[in-house]
């Protein structure tokens, strides 16, 4: 149902930029309008808000006049994401296509405007990726130090060991402005 409401959301995205069909981009700022889902939700806690997609997207492909549904209806590539969103449902032994899987078939496919649109806005596609599959960032590892300066040299040991992998740290300290170490660990961590 939330996937058939972002398909819906996506032709509509797709007028409002004045575009005649509906490719990833259009179906990455439906799933991102749906505002439900899985995938809304992973978009949000990466810091993917509507608007900002929209504005990437018509800084990537431009914007023509507004009107009426796309006439050249689904891209070749949009398909395939739709065949691949139903190859990730499979995968993961889900029954159902959900929004989840249609944001899996964009980073699976990886190489539309919508992934390149990911990149511009500095969202690391594997990263999202993980957190489709492996859910909503809970603190996994709570390192305790008795320095601020020890935790500083545990936090780049994490960032050069753990480049490759998908996993988020922060150093959280007392003595400074507290809302920025709040909102890293509300968009989720795992050391």
């Amino acid at each position: 149902e939330r996937a058939q409401a972002a398909l819906r959301l996506a032709q509509e995205c797709s007028a409002e930029l004045g575009h005649g069909y509906v490719g990833s981009e259009h179906l990455l700022l439906g799933l991102a309008r749906e505002g439900k889902g899985v995938a809304a939700k992973v978009l949000q806690s990466a810091g993917l808000e509507p608007e900002s997609l929209k504005a990437a997207i018509a800084r990537m492909v431009g914007v023509g006049a507004p009107g009426g549904a796309p006439s050249q209806g689904l891209t070749p590539r949009c398909k395939k994401i739709i065949e691949l969103s139903l190859t990730e449902a499979a995968r993961l032994g889900h029954h159902y296509v959900g929004t989840e899987h249609l944001l899996l078939g964009i980073l699976r496919e990886g190489d539309g405007v919508a992934v390149r649109v990911l990149s511009g806005t500095g969202v690391e596609p594997r990263r999202l990726h993980a957190d489709v599959v492996v859910g909503p960032r809970y603190i996994r590892a709570l390192i305790l130090t008795p320095t601020r300066e020890l935790a500083l040299q545990i936090q780049e040991c994490f960032e050069a060991y753990g480049k490759n992998l998908p996993l988020r740290s922060a150093v959280i300290f007392g003595g400074v402005g507290q809302q920025p170490q709040v909102d890293q660990i509300k968009k989720g961590l795992d050391i």
